[in-house]
Parts: structure tokens; sequence; C-alpha cells
């Protein structure tokens, strides 16, 4: 069984089924019922969006009007994931507006809210859908404005983090950038067929930032381990983020029930959203990860520097990498596969500023057998940031 919709394609109902990871494979919803609006803001309008639609399907087809779109400007499209929307993502408003503070783009805000509701195994079919649409969309205002794919940059969260690598296929990999924000584990990790998730080649750089890398069973995980991007990285090991334990229950107060009920069940998941944010422009310290075998390995010192891995020390330094539009500038024109495989770890802080210096602390102890009687005692090492709070750490045995 297969279904075809003009302009986007064919699928066949057993595209990605598998016995394990997708063991029921559904074929996507029409375009007509999933109808995704796009929003578009700029500079010159910050809080009212331009809506516009593109739908192949429609032969009226004539209400495509990107409105105040800027061609000259670098164009950022947002995408949210399962069982979310506009109205309730106040994530997506936020990353709006950090764009636009820090400079003047073409910000599209995507809104599939038709489509992205329960079953889960509906929404991830019809994520294929949205995909195509966002590349229909992309290329569309390439011919109409005489661009290239690698002036836009999709940023997807969970199952947008896909639905954005399925745009990128669409377009043969010629989008300039993606980010994934935790992208979804559940029936997309471990797929033997790379076609089903965000993958390397689905742009000329990818990012996947993977803060809630646990399985759905039995540890209630809903992010992916495995690595899918040029860079990917694994903050406070990717796993369990500081903060959030208090968050769950604190979060209904001070951001509301919706943000509230999200952080308490999808705390770990949604950080990868906050240090994205945060990079963009609240920065106390560079984002800057560590390329190492594992974190534990990373907190115990092994993995320090930003040194070649090339034998002769050449072809950039690609044992670090930056999380977020700062490693457009600093990491300059390093080719990407350069990173490709490797885990980028780093460590943040509880709550907002979460990015700090990283420091190394080397103590060099003198032998105890050289003295007749050893010296028993505690170090204690104070740090004193640039406001001035003193905070102070006892070392232990280890």
């Amino acid at each position: 069984m297969n279904v075809t919709y003009p302009e986007i394609g064919t699928f066949f109902l057993q595209d990605f089924f598998h016995p394990i990871v997708r063991p029921l494979d559904l074929l996507p919803n029409s375009p007509d019922s999933i109808e995704p609006t796009f929003m578009l803001y700029t500079r010159n309008n910050p809080s009212e969006s331009d809506i516009f639609y593109y739908n192949p399907n429609n032969i009226l087809n004539d209400h495509f009007n990107p409105g105040r779109f800027q061609p000259n400007l670098l164009t950022k499209i947002i995408v949210h994931g399962y069982i979310d929307n506009t109205m309730l993502a106040q994530w997506m408003h936020e990353l709006k507006d950090q764009f636009l503070n820090q400079a003047s783009y073409n910000v599209i805000v995507v809104d599939w809210q038709k489509g992205n509701l329960p079953p889960y195994t509906q929404a991830a079919a019809n994520s294929r859908i949205v995909g195509a649409m966002i590349g229909l969309v992309i290329r569309r205002l390439c011919q109409d404005f005489h661009l290239q794919p690698d002036r836009f940059h999709i940023i997807g969260h969970s199952l947008g983090s896909h639905t954005a690598g399925y745009a990128g296929k669409f377009l043969n990999g010629e989008l300039g950038r993606i980010t994934g924000l935790d992208p979804a584990g559940p029936l997309f990790e471990y797929h033997p067929e790379k076609r089903i998730r965000l993958w390397h080649t689905d742009a000329k750089y990818v990012e996947a930032i993977h803060t809630d890398a646990k399985q759905l069973i039995p540890a209630i995980g809903f992010g992916m381990e495995e690595p899918c991007g040029h860079v990917d990285f694994y903050p406070n090991g990717g796993i369990n983020q500081p903060g959030c334990e208090q968050e769950r229950v604190l979060s209904i107060i001070t951001d509301g029930l919706i943000e509230g009920a999200r952080r308490l069940v999808a705390c770990n998941h949604q950080r990868a959203v906050d240090f994205y944010i945060e990079s963009i422009n609240n920065l106390v310290a560079l984002p800057i990860a560590y390329a190492c075998e594992s974190y534990e390995s990373f907190l115990d010192g092994k993995c320090s520097d930003c040194d070649d891995d090339d034998e002769n020390g050449r072809g950039g330094k690609s044992n670090c990498a930056i999380i977020g539009t700062l490693s457009e500038r600093l990491m300059g024109s390093k080719n990407p596969l350069k990173y490709q495989g490797k885990k980028f770890f780093m460590a943040t802080a509880k709550r907002s500023l979460f990015f700090r210096y990283q420091y190394l602390i080397e103590i060099k102890m003198s032998r105890t057998e050289s003295r007749e009687q050893p010296i028993e005692g505690f170090i204690k090492m104070d740090f004193i940031d640039i406001s001035g709070v003193e905070e102070s750490i006892i070392f232990n045995e280890k």
C-alpha cells in the first residue's frame, strides 16, 4: 500500500518497518489535513507575524505570500515536535526573539499541530510530510528570490529534529545548517535505515544537542544517544541534567501550569532548548565542548584541550566544538567531517546562566613515604566570579 502527493513524493506503508525499532509503521496523513502554518518574523515585525501557507495539493495555491521576507538576510526556521504548537511552546517565541536580538534574520516559525497529535506512530509518519512541505517552501523562496538553500538554517526540537532532517533530504542535503535539539529517540534510534532520521548528510552542517539520551522503556527517556550530526553535544553526559529534579517541582509555580507540566514530564528533554537559546546571546563563557570517550573520562580531566587530532597538527582544532551560532564564526571554514562520529562533552550549571568556564585543576602532592610522620588535612579552593560571588570547594580523596 502506498500514497502519492503532488510535488511531495510517494510513501509506502512499510518504508521504515523494523521488527524492533519500528514494529508499527504508518502512512502519513495528507498535506491538506496537516496544513502546516508558516509564521514570518523580522526586525520590522518582531511580535506580529506574516502568516502564509504552501500546500501544492491545493489547486488554487495562490495564498503563498511570504510578506516581509527579506532575501538579503539569512533565514532561521523553527520547528516543534510531538504534541506541541506555537500557542503552548513558549520556547519557540523565546528562540525567535533571541535570533532577532542577535542580528537581522528572517525567522519562520512552523506550526504543524494538526499532524502531531497522538498516536505517536502517526505523528512520526506525518513528520515526513511536514519536512517535505518545509523543503517545498524553501525551494519556492529560492525560486522567487533567486536564493540558494544554504541560506537557510532549520532548528527542530525532538520530533521536529527529524522533520528538519526530512526537509534536508528533500533538498538533497543542500541546506546550510540543521540544529537538532534532543532528537527524538523512540521509533528512530538505531534503525539501520539512515533515511529515517536526522543525519549528517541532510545539510552542509548538522549539529545535535543530546540531553535526554535514555531509553523510553524502562527509563522514560525521549531523546536518542546515537550520534547523528557532524557534531554531537552531550552536556552533562547527555542523560540527566543538573537542576531538573528541582525544576520538576518549582516550574509550575514559577513558569505557569503549561510550562510547568512540560518540565514535570520532560525537563531533561527540554534542556537542549534551554542550552541553545542561551548560547545565542546570554553568555558568561563560551559554550565549548570537548571530544572524549565518555563523560566520566571528561570529568577525570582526560580531554581538556583543543589540540588537533591530525598527527601533523594540521586541519583545525577538531577536538573542541561550540554550541550555537557562534560556531559559524569561530569554527570557520573547517571541514565538518573532521568532527563527525565524535562525542563532545561539557558540564553546565543547574540553572541559567548554564555555560561556565571549564577548569582543569591539578594538585601535586609530596610522597608521603618520604616523611616520618604523614601530614593530614584537607584542601579547599575558593572561587570568586566577576560579580564577587564566592564559592568554596573542599576536595575529597578522589
